[in-house]
């Protein structure tokens, strides 16, 4: 997928991938049959990419990647959870494990990949290093379920402003980039260094912008190309960027018409809008909404790169200002 990469950075993405497999399973059938369900097709591995280039530029040791295991749980943990909540049916292409084993068992599956982070970190740590990778683990996880939770509460309102909005993009994606970022400097460095510092400000900025192009995507991808259904945000009735940025430009009565999709409660309000999707999609289009996004998903890579001046020219940075662009042009 990131064919751009030095050969380097390419060697340890498959170093990693084997150590993803090479984990200790379950002594349970089940568990182990779900798991390789959820990873037989990989998916953008952006968080343990992350992680490890930066471990590259700072000084990369083995416990690097076994962090990138973690980190990579724990995004799959998020995914079988939201695809529950979200009663999504399609990820990657294939079915969901809701769809394919029932929510119940999702939801625990889940809760099994969690724990199984978090034992992952308390293996061959110091004490102080332990304590705080525990803490920032359990933190974003606390951090990521309060916005999944305020976003299922406030994010269906066609009120909701942009700064509701970024508190929840933050919480729900950027706060588990901004922990892949720094769990590669806080094994030489406390959390408050220059180094560990600007780290974080580059997944931070970088987390932003990969959910604003994200929710463009939404509209503008087709299911093929993403490997889920089209148009889920607006068929859910959830409020992102781009209706956002529409609300605050349109003229009454095309902003009356989406609202009036927005705001139907009923059962058959999902089919309405999904019915009118392409229309919807086209009155965004008309007034620059997308274009809108991806501006200031542009002005978030660019923040991304300048904290990575930091560091000295090198294979690696440039890896890492690569991938930053490629968040702005991806289109899945």
């Amino acid at each position: 997928m990131f064919s751009f990469l030095s050969p380097t950075i390419q060697n340890l993405l498959n170093q990693f991938e084997k150590a993803l497999n090479d984990l200790d399973r379950s002594d349970t059938v089940a568990v182990n049959e779900i798991f390789e369900y959820q990873f037989q097709k990989p998916g953008k591995r952006l968080r343990p990419l992350l992680l490890l280039t930066l471990a590259k530029i700072i000084g990369y040791e083995p416990r690097h990647m076994q962090y990138a295991c973690a980190i990579e749980l724990i995004h799959n943990a998020t995914l079988a959870h939201d695809d529950v909540v979200d009663e999504s049916s399609l990820r990657r292409g294939s079915p969901t494990i809701n769809a394919t084993y029932g929510n119940s068992t999702s939801v625990l599956f889940g809760d099994y990949l969690f724990t199984k982070a978090i034992k992952i970190l308390l293996k061959d740590s110091s004490d102080r290093l332990t304590l705080s990778l525990v803490d920032n683990f359990v933190d974003t996880i606390n951090v990521m379920s309060e916005g999944e939770i305020k976003q299922l509460m406030e994010s269906h309102s066609t009120d909701l402003s942009e700064e509701v909005y970024y508190q929840i993009i933050y919480a729900k994606t950027t706060k588990l980039i901004e922990l892949a970022c720094i769990l590669a400097p806080m094994v030489k460095y406390s959390q408050n260094h220059p180094v560990t510092v600007a780290c974080k400000s580059y997944g931070y900025h970088l987390g932003n912008a990969f959910q604003i192009i994200d929710d463009v995507i939404d509209y503008t991808s087709s299911s093929k190309t993403m490997g889920k259904q089209a148009g889920d945000d607006f068929s859910e009735g959830k409020i992102t960027l781009p209706l956002i940025r529409f609300f605050s430009v349109a003229s009454k009565d095309k902003s009356d018409f989406v609202k009036k999709l927005l705001d139907d409660n009923q059962n058959s309000s999902n089919t309405a809008r999904k019915e009118n999707f392409e229309k919807v999609k086209e009155v965004l289009n008309e007034y620059n909404c997308f274009e809108f996004c991806r501006e200031q998903a542009k002005k978030e890579i660019e923040a991304a790169k300048a904290s990575l001046s930091i560091f000295e020219d090198c294979e690696f940075k440039q890896d890492l200002l690569n991938i930053a662009d490629y968040i702005l042009k991806r289109v899945s």
